[in-house]
């Protein structure tokens, strides 16, 4: 067992202060929540946009240039219209159009 297990056991067991407080803290944070606020909803709703805007474009761009790139190579035949987000998974000697 490795170090960060057995500290994980000790926590759970609490066989000292030092776990015992621990695990306390671990209980709070399980139950903490940001207070709701008019203010934190729009701070949070314009982060919320920020980040759907983030992954959309790191989808675009990964897209272009490098999943449409590697399907090309790897494809026989591949349209002029494809696109794509993520990789298909092709295992074996499959000839794919």
């Amino acid at each position: 067992m490795n170090a960060l297990d057995e500290l994980i056991v000790r926590v759970k067991r609490g066989d000292t202060a030092a776990a015992r407080t621990l695990r306390s803290l671990y209980k709070r944070m399980l139950h903490y929540d940001v207070p709701e606020t008019a203010m934190s909803r729009k701070i949070f709703a314009v982060l919320y946009r920020g980040h759907d805007l983030f992954v959309g474009v790191r989808e675009l761009v990964a897209g272009k240039l490098l999943y449409e790139p590697m399907a090309r190579a790897r494809f026989a035949q591949v349209g002029s219209n494809l696109r794509m987000s993520s990789l298909p998974y092709v295992r074996g000697h499959a000839q794919v159009t």
